[in-house]
């Protein structure tokens, strides 16, 4: 119970024992008092109410900023990882180039008679020195 109701309470009982009624004015005068209580903090609670409305305004307008700030990221991330992958397929394709020219320009190894061999007119015994 609040300390103005207690008052009130307190008030009438103590008269109602007394056998003396409180006056009108006595009564009125503590009823606006807790009317003015609960209207003050009535209003202390709206000022906070407004106050946390324009903190949660503002953080609302910071996480909007951070989420455009993410997206520019995810996009930057996303055309690099698409560069790196055209990049590496650029390369795996000059590979694939390079050993089909290298296959198809292999020649079969014949063996060259050595120049001693050929000295001695032995052209046929390759490979022995």
């Amino acid at each position: 119970m609040s300390e103005t109701n207690k008052r009130i309470t307190d008030a009438l009982t103590g008269a109602a024992a007394a056998s003396v009624s409180p006056s009108t004015n006595d009564i009125m005068e503590m009823l606006v008092k807790m009317l003015h209580s609960q209207t003050t903090g009535f209003d202390k609670l709206m000022k906070a109410s407004e106050e946390q409305s324009a903190a949660l305004k503002e953080q609302n307008a910071m996480l909007k900023e951070q989420n455009a700030t993410l997206k520019e990221l995810v996009a930057l991330q996303n055309r690099a990882t698409e560069e790196q992958r055209a990049i590496l397929n650029r390369i795996a394709d000059e590979q694939d180039r390079m050993m089909l020219h290298i296959t198809n320009t292999r020649r079969p190894v014949v063996a060259e008679p050595s120049t001693r061999n050929m000295q001695a007119g032995n052209i046929f015994d390759y490979g022995r020195s």
